[in-house]
C-alpha cells in the first residue's frame, strides 16, 4: 500500500504555496501599477518635487551601485578564479560573503528610499508615498536586472530580496512600534537569501562536475570501441 504524506505536511505545503503565490501577486500588482498610480495621486496632490527626485534617484542609482559594489567586484575576481580551480570550500565562503555585502546595498538602498520619501509624507499622501518610493527602489533595480543573462539566479534573488524587504519595511511602518526587531527580520531574510544562493551555487558545481566526468567517461569508453575495431581491421588484412 503506498504510503501517504501526512496531513501536517500537506497544510504547510499548501500554506506555503499560497503564501507564495499571495506575496508574488503583490509584487507584480506594485510592479505594474506602483509607479503611474503613485505618480499620478502625488502629482494631483500637488508633490512634483517628490516625483521629479524619484526620477532622479533611479537615474542616479545604477552609477552609485557600481561605485559602491566595487568590493563585491574585487571578491568576484577571486571567487572566479577558486571556482575555476573547483574548490567548493573556498567558492562557498567568497559567494556567500559576495552575496552579504551585495543584499546589505540592497537592504540599505530600500531602507533610505522609503525612509526618504515616508519623510515627506503626511496623513493625505502616504500612501501614494508608499507606491512611489517602491517604483523609485524597484525602477534602477529592474533595470540593471534586464543588463543580465536571464538565467542569473544571483539578480533574480537578489531582486526579490529587494521586494521583500520593501514590503517588510512597509509593515513596520503600519504595526511595528520599534525599528530593531524589523531591521532583524531584513537581516535573517538577506541571509538565507545568501545562503539559498550559495547552496544552488555548490549544486551547480557538483552537477557540472558530474556531467564533466561523464563525458570524459564516454569519450574513453569510445575511444576504446574505436580502437578495437581498428586492431580487428588489421587482423582481417
Amino acid at each position: 500500500m503506498m504510503n501517504r504524506p501526512h496531513p501536517l505536511l500537506n497544510l504547510a505545503a499548501t500554506v506555503g504555496t499560497a503564501t507564495i503565490s499571495i506575496i508574488a501577486t503583490i509584487v507584480i500588482v506594485l510592479n505594474f501599477l506602483s509607479g503611474i498610480v503613485g505618480g499620478i495621486w502625488l502629482a494631483i496632490l500637488g508633490h512634483w518635487g517628490s516625483i521629479g527626485i524619484g526620477f532622479g534617484l533611479g537615474i542616479a542609482m545604477p552609477w552609485i551601485w557600481t561605485i559602491a559594489s566595487l568590493p563585491a567586484m574585487g571578491l568576484s575576481f577571486v571567487l572566479a578564479f577558486f571556482a575555476e580551480k573547483g574548490s567548493k570550500t573556498f567558492t562557498g565562503i567568497l559567494g556567500f560573503l559576495t552575496s552579504i555585502y551585495n543584499n546589505a546595498l540592497l537592504a540599505l538602498w530600500v531602507i533610505w528610499v522609503f525612509g526618504f520619501f515616508m519623510a515627506r509624507a503626511d496623513s493625505r499622501s502616504f500612501i501614494p508615498y508608499l507606491l512611489w518610493g517602491y517604483s523609485t527602489m524597484m525602477a534602477p533595480l529592474s533595470y540593471m536586472a534586464s543588463k543580465e543573462p536571464p538565467e542569473s539566479m544571483g539578480t533574480t534573488l537578489g531582486v526579490f530580496f529587494a521586494q521583500l524587504c520593501y514590503l517588510i519595511w512597509v509593515l513596520f511602518f503600519f504595526f511595528g512600534k520599534t525599528f530593531i526587531p524589523w531591521l532583524y527580520a531584513i537581516i535573517v531574510v538577506g541571509f538565507l537569501f545568501s545562503l539559498f544562493a550559495i547552496v544552488i551555487a555548490i549544486a551547480t558545481m557538483v552537477e557540472e562536475e558530474r556531467m564533466e566526468k561523464a563525458r570524459l567517461a564516454y569519450e574513453d569508453i569510445t575511444d576504446s570501441y574505436d580502437n578495437d575495431n581498428l586492431y580487428e581491421d588489421d587482423d582481417i588484412s
